[in-house]
């Protein structure tokens, strides 16, 4: 089938932008490699912090997520995605001078509130963008995402963050094993977000929040930049002016206190079905433990008896999980979402059994016998590590985060229920940041692994009920099968 429309744009402006992905590898794999260091005694460098502690540096950054997620929909609605990003992507690089120059702890937890606030307030771009956008795509930049980009192409520019996500986490990772100092590790971290501060200088706006805007010529020369002169650019652009009219209608319609409009939305269906499933879904799926195991992965293999030292481990797992990206890149354009999700769930379930019985059988081993145990199987660490972190790689973060969470809500309340839905996943990843220490105490590693892989198995068959098949489908046609009440 011959393409009509020009990619060059569209990949510039969705690669610049998922440079916030890069940063968020930064943010997860910060956690796994400084807590370690500064877990050292002072003669060695570090603060001699405890574990406790190191779970709030750990934790406290989704605290801020939840406070940028909040500020970010008024800031995004205002001056728009890109000027959001220009004004926001300054303060990251403050933020991890502060970790840098810490002489306390307390410092550092300040530092992860100031970041996390910065990448909510990326997620409120990701989930206001357009009042009048018919549809897709999660997490950082997910609805500016699937606004610049074609239908046909959506698949693939929703992969991109996955790749500048496992970038940033094998950059990290390898900060981490080659520089001793923590502080200079830190101040490393600080680069990528000059990058996407100079790169998101020349990005384009939303045409769909330019025409919210009333800014509809202007909407008109983005869309043609992005899709190329020889596209059918024209018809698109009035499909968006005529939803617009649409809702301009609708609201004229609608006189009452808006206060009570959104009361009366939160007690509408069409609101709390979608955000019930899908909240639940995205509950268990930080239950589930992958966000956490990124966190904490140094400390998981040295806990877990990995024959592989477990600095370079995490190195080894990112590696892999960046081939794995850049391949769901195809995978996502010609694969079916649901079975590819479902058969993610299987490989991430039995990957967690196989840990939970390694580390269970060593753990009834006597020192002598476990050196022959682990020298036989420690493996398995890394290769189940490799496995769940690629399956979340492209079922999760491309598929949930990307795609299904804005396609399950209708035009109108996508950024209120988008918006509640990142404030509750965030308070769900920061308990089980939080909690992950004291899950290990309490029932052991393996205990902590059969668990996630009971809650994997919960998500399989949850998943299996109630998640569509939108794959190929227009965000026009996504909404109207929402209006129909075929979702």
């Amino acid at each position: 089938m011959t393409r009509t429309y020009n990619v060059k744009t569209q990949v510039f402006a969705t690669l610049s932008i998922s440079v916030t992905g890069f940063c968020t590898g930064t943010y997860h794999s910060f956690s796994a490699v400084v807590i370690p260091k500064i877990k050292r005694p002072l003669d060695e460098g570090g603060w001699n912090i405890s574990l406790e502690q190191g779970s709030w540096i750990a934790s406290l950054f989704f605290i801020g997520t939840i406070v940028g997620s909040l500020l970010g929909g008024t800031f995004n609605q205002a001056i728009g995605a890109k000027r959001v990003i220009n004004l926001v992507s300054p303060f990251i690089f403050v933020a991890w001078i502060l970790a840098t120059l810490a002489h306390s702890v307390e410092f550092l937890y300040v530092s992860r509130i100031l970041l996390g606030t910065c990448y909510g307030i990326f997620l409120a771009v990701a989930t206001t963008e357009s009042k009048y956008l018919h549809g897709s795509s999660s997490i950082s930049v997910k609805v500016y995402t699937a606004e610049i980009t074609h239908p046909d192409f959506r698949g693939v520019t929703s992969a991109f963050y996955s790749v500048q996500l496992s970038t940033g986490l094998l950059y990290g990772f390898l900060l981490g094993y080659f520089l001793e100092d923590w502080r200079l590790v830190t101040a490393f971290m600080a680069l990528p977000s000059l990058a996407l501060f100079f790169l998101s200088l020349f990005i384009p706006d939303s045409p769909y929040w330019l025409v919210e805007k009333n800014q509809c010529e202007k909407a008109r020369k983005e869309l043609k930049r992005l899709r190329g002169s020889r596209s059918n650019y024209e018809a698109e652009f009035h499909e968006i002016l005529t939803r617009k009219r649409e809702k301009d209608t609708l609201d004229n319609e609608e006189q009452s206190d808006s206060g009570m409009r959104w009361i009366s939305v939160g007690r509408s269906s069409r609101f709390w079905k979608p955000f019930l499933k899908i909240g639940v879904l995205m509950c268990l799926s930080e239950l589930a433990g992958m966000n956490v195991l990124a966190q904490y992965m140094v400390i998981v293999f040295d806990e877990s008896g990995s024959s592989v030292a477990p600095e370079l481990a995490p190195i080894i797992v990112a590696s892999v999980r960046l081939g794995i990206a850049c391949i769901s890149t195809v995978v996502l354009r010609y694969s079916p979402r649901k079975p590819l999700f479902l058969l993610c769930c299987v490989v991430i379930c039995l990957s967690y059994v196989a840990m939970g019985s390694f580390t269970y059988l060593k753990s009834d081993l006597d020192e002598h016998t476990s050196i022959g145990f682990i020298s036989a199987f420690g493996w398995i660490p890394l290769t189940c590590l490799v496995a769940i972190q690629g399956s979340q790689t492209i079922g999760f973060l491309s598929i949930i985060h990307f795609n299904l969470q804005a396609e399950s809500f209708s035009t109108e309340i996508r950024s209120f229920g988008c918006g509640l839905l990142g404030v509750v996943t965030s308070l769900a990843r920061f308990a089980t940041t939080k909690l992950f220490p004291q899950m290990i105490s309490w029932f052991g590693l393996f205990g902590v692994f059969y668990f996630f892989a009971g809650v994997m198995l919960v998500i399989l068959c949850y998943t299996f009920v109630i998640m569509p098949e939108n794959k190929g489908q227009s965000l026009v046609h996504t909404e109207s099968k929402l209006n129909a009440n075929k979702l």
